[in-house]
């Protein structure tokens, strides 16, 4: 998926230790409550900011510890909670619709309003460009 990340860290330390050391506790970072828990062998940190005006969005992450001989290998994997992708997914539909107006527009009307169509595709191009940079998407 496009709103998908994926980090891989390298440390000294126990996996084991570290699982222990994160599993059952409540972070408080900028006011805002994460909950670390085990979910099928991996750590998950749900964030809680249902009730908080302030925060739109908070990806859920997922930490997977494999021991490497004395190193511990994180692979860490964060996606947008449910409740956060529907806004990401409306921009992104209003964009591609805008899109194909333009094309629409310039294909059946030809001359007569074609500063329309380039107007329009231009729109689409730059709201879908803005909705991916906001939302935190890789663009190459």
């Amino acid at each position: 998926m496009i709103f998908r990340r994926s980090y891989t860290f390298n440390t000294n330390k126990d996996a084991d230790k570290l699982k222990s050391a994160l599993l059952g506790k409540h972070l408080s970072i900028h006011n805002i409550d994460f909950e670390i828990f085990d979910k099928d062998g991996a750590v998950k940190v749900i964030p809680h900011a249902e009730n908080d005006e302030t925060v739109h969005t908070l990806p859920i992450t997922e930490l997977k510890f494999s021991q490497q001989g004395k190193n511990t290998i994180i692979k860490m994997k964060s996606k947008p909670r449910r409740i956060d992708i529907g806004g990401i997914q409306l921009t992104l539909a209003f964009s591609f619709f805008l899109f194909l107006a333009s094309i629409v527009i310039f294909l059946s009307l030809k001359n007569s309003y074609s500063n329309v169509s380039y107007i329009l595709f231009g729109l689409s191009f730059v709201i879908f460009y803005c909705s991916l940079v906001s939302y935190g998407a890789r663009i190459l």
